[in-house]
């Protein structure tokens, strides 16, 4: 591997490195794990935790009063000795719906173990082997951090990525039972909800060593659980059968101590000299915690120069691997991934012009335009000859329109006035002739505009009429209607 040049040779063909890490970020956890775990050497279970940890360390700084729960805010003052599984569920908490966040402790893991490829002697053929499977769906973060969680060991001196010295006075400073018991259960240990009489009397043994002589072994035996318990207080054995929180700890080393688990060989790993892979260093203001949870959420997380700290999200940016280029490559960095496409600024500029012109100008015309054309073009008195015919029933069509001879038609066609103003009535259809002594039944258009309005017709016409407004009256009823009941809709 070549890291300035940021390139990797592959059974003497050259890769992009960056490909080779993408491809690794990108299989699922079952996959890597299985990959893992079926290796002679073991990843460290440090790598681990620095990725989990080199996460935290940014979203930790954003937390507010209502992010966690207080008590966990008090946990977070040792949030530099956490141990894996810690760091674990804090990132559950606080991250594990943050696709962005997840993606980079994947590929942070992935960077720390290709960093260490020396101590953990990587091959051509176990890399090409990842290079060759297809990807399966990836698992959500709880899931992915356990199967990775299983294929890592710890190195010397070391539980649970973390040295034991401060391992013990984290978990009794900060771990509630059920976490304990879960971090046992991770190494395979099972620790009882309370221990028998055969079970303290070994831890008793175990502790005194060669000062229990086989006479007093006897004759605690002979005692009953709560007197075995009792002689532990008198003679300051750390243990009883009721399993304290302190207690917890003290007998999850000594499960340790009994049943070793295995360890990693690598006693040095390489890891970079930079802040993003020490513990965040902050203080928790517990005070601005609001009583019972109640006020508007505050910050609290308080670190040397937050004042001018300026939050920079992580840009990685996933490369297509092709195992069948034997080119040489010009890698480049991550870092300048950024600079290396200047013209994106612009490009994104140019469309917001070009969409704001033609919204102006299409916005502006029918305002304009289209209502005064309206309002000429439609006249109240025609507008209202076009309704009037389509609410008339088939008998009110056959009074209005009666049937004329041929003779009569002639005659009436040349008196005539209302063929241009009536745009549904065709010229072919004949009308009856007027006398004085025959009453017609006219619409209210034709009543008004006939020479003969205002004798006989008046009565006739004002019921034609009647009808009309009742009809209109009906309907304006019935729109009214509709709109009250789509605005209670919509409200």
């Amino acid at each position: 591997i070549n890291f300035e040049t940021n390139s990797i040779t592959i059974f003497n063909k050259k890769a992009k490195l960056d490909a080779i890490i993408s491809k690794f970020t990108t299989i699922s956890g079952d996959q890597l794990s299985h990959f893992l775990k079926n290796r002679t050497i073991k990843v460290p279970r440090k790598l681990h935790m620095l990725a989990l940890m080199k996460v935290l360390n940014k979203k930790v700084k954003t937390l507010m009063t209502d992010s966690l729960s207080n008590d966990f805010f008090i946990r977070l003052q040792y949030y530099k000795d956490f141990t894996e599984e810690q760091y674990c569920i804090l990132f559950d908490k606080i991250a594990a719906n943050d696709e962005k966040a997840f993606l980079e402790y994947r590929y942070t893991f992935v960077n720390l173990i290709f960093l260490n490829y020396v101590a953990l002697d990587f091959n051509d053929g176990e890399i090409n082997y990842i290079r060759s499977i297809g990807k399966e769906k990836m698992e959500d973060f709880s899931t992915y951090a356990r199967l990775i969680d299983g294929a890592c060991i710890d190195q010397e001196d070391t539980f649970d990525g973390q040295s034991i010295d401060v391992c013990k006075k984290t978990l009794h400073l900060t771990a509630p039972g059920r976490e304990i018991r879960l971090i046992a259960k991770k190494y395979n240990l099972i620790i009882p909800s309370r221990l028998n009489k055969e079970e303290l009397l070994l831890f008793i043994k175990d502790y005194l060593g060669n000062k229990l002589i086989a006479k007093d072994y006897e004759a605690l035996s002979m005692m009953s659980l709560s007197k075995i318990s009792e002689f532990c207080k008198q003679v300051n054995i750390p243990m009883s059968a009721a399993l304290t929180k302190t207690e917890l700890v003290t007998y999850l080393f000594y499960l340790l101590k009994i049943q070793p688990v295995e360890k990693s060989s690598i006693k040095e790993l390489f890891i970079p000299d930079s802040d993003e892979y020490k513990p965040f260093i902050f203080t928790v203001d517990l005070e601005a915690i609001p009583p019972f949870g109640k006020g508007e959420p505050k910050k609290l997380i308080h670190y040397e120069g937050e004042e001018n700290d300026i939050e920079n999200d992580a840009n990685i940016k996933l490369i297509d691997d092709d195992p069948n280029s034997d080119e040489d490559v010009a890698v480049v960095p991550l870092a300048q991934a950024e600079d290396a496409n200047p013209v994106e600024e612009e490009n994104l500029d140019e469309p917001e012009e070009n969409l704001n012109e033609p919204e102006e100008e299409n916005l502006d015309e029918p305002e304009e335009e289209n209502p005064d054309e309206l309002e000429e073009e439609i006249p109240e008195d025609e507008a209202l000859e076009e309704e009037i015919p389509l609410e008339e029933t088939p008998e009110e069509a056959e009074e209005e329109n009666p049937k004329e001879t041929p003779e009569e038609a002639e005659e009436e066609n040349p008196k005539e006035t209302h063929e241009e103003e009536n745009l549904e009535e065709t010229p072919e259809e004949p009308k009856e002739e007027l006398e004085e002594d025959e009453v017609n039944i006219l619409s209210d258009t034709e009543s008004i505009d006939n020479d003969q309005f205002g004798s006989m017709k008046i009565e006739k016409s004002g019921k034609k009429l009647g009808k009309i407004i009742g009809l209109s009256i009906a309907l304006a009823l019935a729109l009214g209607l509709i709109a009250i009941v789509i605005i209670f809709i919509l409200i």
